[in-house]
């Protein structure tokens, strides 16, 4: 990922990503293009021939999955002089979340 960005898989489906000594205003367009990427991708659901990570458990040929968009939510937080702590940065990160699920959806919000 752009920006020197450090992905991390924090949840089900939350994920975590650090831009170490990088502000909020310089990351945001890396957050915006990554939001863009993901809902213009269009993915495809696996079909029930092709269950599990074994290869071998996959149908070959055809092309049965249904094709779907998804799109993100992301939340954005930095630490400063009220957000000391990862803590307090991340529960300042899940609340801009909230704020751009509420607000529409695929979104990022700070």
């Amino acid at each position: 990922m752009a920006g020197e960005a450090v992905p991390f898989r924090y949840g089900g489906e939350e994920f975590t990503i650090l831009f170490p000594g990088k502000a909020l205003k310089a990351v945001q367009p890396h957050l915006e293009t990554l939001r863009q990427a993901v809902a213009e991708a269009g993915f495809k659901i696996r079909s029930a021939g092709r269950s599990g990570k074994n290869p071998g458990n996959r149908q070959k040929g055809g092309d049965s999955g249904k094709k779907v968009s998804l799109s993100i939510s992301i939340g954005m937080a930095q630490r400063d002089t009220t957000r000391k702590t990862s803590r307090a940065v991340i529960k300042a990160a899940d609340q801009a979340l909230y704020r751009a699920k509420e607000g529409g959806r695929n979104r990022v919000s700070a």
